[in-house]
């Protein structure tokens, strides 16, 4: 367990293996028929594990026996949707703007996707959140899409709209991943957003070393930070700034192409029931937040700073550091270490390998602190901590690149 695997689990054939403890991972996928005898416990903390003796992996049925369990990929849920009716509500909603519709990258013509070519798509499951499963869909023409497929929405048809409108009208931000279409009836809720290539923070900070990931260079997650922080600021800023994320956590940053972080799930948080919190999220929530379950502004500065901590420390927000009964929060981890005047050792030893970067880690550990104050109103705006940031950036860069290669 806590051993930061990650990816799929392959098919052991290992009949003499009477114990198994995978939990507190980052697994994916099915789990293979010759693991499906052990307990539940020895899959928790894997939130895209599916099958026996978990739930069963979307697209399949349950089953009394320990049958493999159906590849994550699957149409099952689109079929649900009764295509007169819902084809039409669903093009109602559509936010692509008219002069930019969707696209095959390089198509000289491209014609605006309809709900009726979303609906007919493949889906294969990307991964399940707290607010629901994310689907990777591919249209006719070619164009990718994510599809959000939402559980536990307790607004009504009216307020789930009116807040999806505001979301397709602020989500349009270099560093926020844009809603592009939305889908209300009583069964389904669907959202639909532009396809990020490289995938998230979490995959790229935690991916498994051994199948070659390379670690992440200091320069790089400077980059994203600062990306992440001012599509944060943006969001912030907008709405009368009453714009909340409410779930701000390395799988919800996305890297595009040009390695730069976009935002996305914000805007979520106030239409769905108050979460069951998995434990691999108490991480990433403030205090307060523990306590009322309403995010607020405030809140997000928080779960940014234990954001910028994951990033410095390449640990995960929440840690089980040699005992299954202590539970050990990242601020609280980090604050322990820096009292003791060992602040060199709260960060990730392969950014320990990069010579002459150590001040401005520090510095930018100062700001992850602020982030994470206990109280609310001790916590800096986005809108500082991307001041912050760019302070940091601008003031070491010019002594080790060249202007052209800047970040």
């Amino acid at each position: 367990m806590n051993n930061s695997l990650s990816g799929p689990i392959p098919d052991l054939h290992l009949p003499k293996l009477k114990h198994l403890n995978l939990s507190n991972n980052n697994l994916s996928g099915p789990i293979p028929p010759s693991l499906q005898k052990f307990p539940t416990s020895s899959f928790l903390g894997n939130v895209f594990l599916c099958g026996i003796p978990l739930e069963p992996c979307p697209g399949t049925s349950p089953s009394p026996s320990p049958v493999s369990p159906s590849p994550p990929n699957t149409r099952s849920f689109w079929n649900k949707l009764s295509l007169e009716e819902k084809v039409q509500s669903l093009a109602q909603h559509q936010l692509h703007p008219k002069e930019r519709p969707l696209q095959v990258e390089g198509e000289k013509n491209p014609r605006e996707n309809t709900a009726a070519d979303l609906l007919r798509a493949s889906a294969e499951v990307l991964g399940k959140g707290s607010y629901g499963t994310t689907y990777k869909a591919v249209l006719e023409d070619g164009t990718i899409v994510v599809v959000k497929r939402l559980k536990e929405v307790v607004a009504g048809k009216k307020d789930f709209e009116q807040q999806m409108e505001l979301v397709g009208k602020v989500g349009q931000h270099q560093n926020v991943v844009p809603l592009r279409a939305y889908y209300y009836s009583k069964d389904e809720k669907l959202l639909v957003y532009d396809y990020v290539q490289l995938g998230s923070l979490s995959a790229a900070l935690h991916g498994n070393k051994a199948a070659g990931r390379t670690p992440m260079d200091w320069e790089t997650r400077v980059k994203i930070a600062l990306g992440a922080a001012r599509g944060m600021a943006y969001l912030h800023a907008e709405g009368g700034g009453k714009f909340i994320h409410g779930n701000i956590k390395s799988s919800n940053i996305l890297i595009s192409q040009e390695i730069s972080a976009c935002v996305t799930e914000f805007g979520i948080a106030q239409l769905m029931a108050p979460p069951h919190i998995h434990p691999r999220l108490i991480g990433y929530r403030a205090p307060e937040v523990l306590e009322t379950k309403k995010p607020t502004q405030k809140s997000d500065v928080y779960s940014f700073g234990v954001l910028l901590l994951e990033m410095l420390t390449g640990k995960a927000p929440l840690r089980s550091p040699g005992r299954e009964d202590f539970i050990e929060h990242l601020p609280r981890w980090v604050q322990s270490v820096v009292r003791e005047e060992w602040t060199s050792e709260v960060f990730d030893v392969d950014l320990l390998k990069h010579p002459n970067i150590e001040d401005e880690m520090v510095q930018m550990l100062q700001v992850a602190m602020a982030c994470v104050a206990v109280l609310p109103d001790q916590r800096p705006r986005m809108e500082e901590v991307v001041g912050r940031i760019e302070e940091i950036r601008n003031s070491y860069s010019d002594t080790r690149t060249s202007p052209e290669d800047k970040i």
